[in-house]
């Protein structure tokens, strides 16, 4: 039995009740990298080799790859993935890449001013979230660490593919899992604190904390919305909730100041 449809910028195809994605892609050397990172793991989505001996395809000036889906499900993920470490150090350069998305932001950012209204009711608060963001990473501008496979963007639809792949530090990870489960609405059937404690000896969670300041839910959807690809009423489940995020952030952080030392934050 064979059948297949268009997914958005992929096409899926069923096959004798296996699901397969053929994706294009725009840089044949990181999904190498990518597959390098995945190959000797059963959690990720598994490269299917063409009859070239090779994990991408060329057709048409475009690069593709074909993955076989291993139906694993969000309850399949667990956060000691973030042991798949790599033998190597990184820089941490999430100040840096901060400051120039603040500076981003606030230069597209004047140039529709006044066209829309959530907007300009929102994002001075969200960019006031990412300078304390940049602010709690002040010591770390020189901090090397090893390497760990972790995931570019946190959410259930692309959460075992290998294509959402890259190498951080472990704690991008943890802090995108805590506010995945909140703007899912998942985080009150979880013990926050339990699972906290659980790593409390493994992350550094000044890093942690700051990754929870770091808005990119919110710049996200306003690069979508200025790009035309998302309504502007896609920020209301995001800023209708910023009270009730605050009030998580607190007890979250007000938890790790039981075994860790953090900096104040006057606002929470």
């Amino acid at each position: 039995m064979f059948s297949y449809y268009k997914d958005k910028n992929r096409t899926v195809i069923k096959y004798n009740n296996e699901i397969y994605y053929l994706e294009r892609i725009e840089n044949p050397d990181e999904v190498i990298e990518q597959y390098n990172m995945s190959k000797d793991y059963d959690i990720f989505y598994s490269f299917v080799i063409n009859m070239n001996d090779s994990i991408v395809s060329q057709w048409n000036n475009g690069f593709y790859v074909l993955l076989k889906d291993n139906l694993k499900s969000f309850e399949d993920f667990n956060l000691d993935m973030n042991s798949l470490s790599v033998n190597s150090l990184i820089s941490l350069n999430w100040r840096e890449l901060w400051m120039r998305k603040s500076d981003y932001i606030e230069y597209y950012y004047a140039n529709i001013v006044g066209k829309y209204k959530l907007v300009d009711e929102s994002v001075n608060y969200y960019l006031g979230m990412l300078e304390m963001a940049i602010y709690y990473l002040y010591d770390y501008k020189d901090y090397n660490d090893a390497g760990f496979i972790v995931h570019k963007e946190f959410n259930k639809n692309s959460l075992f593919n290998p294509l959402n792949l890259k190498i951080d530090v472990k704690e991008r990870d943890f802090a995108e899992y805590l506010k995945f489960i909140f703007y899912n609405n998942e985080y009150k059937n979880i013990d926050v604190e339990k699972l906290i404690n659980k790593y409390k000896d493994y992350y550094n969670f000044e890093l942690v904390i700051a990754r929870l300041l770091y808005p990119n839910y919110y710049f996200d959807l306003f690069e979508k919305i200025i790009l035309l690809e998302e309504s502007e009423n896609a920020l209301l489940n995001i800023i209708s909730r910023n009270q009730e995020y605050e009030v998580y952030l607190k007890k979250i952080i007000t938890f790790i100041g039981t075994f860790f030392k953090v900096k104040k934050i006057d606002w929470l």
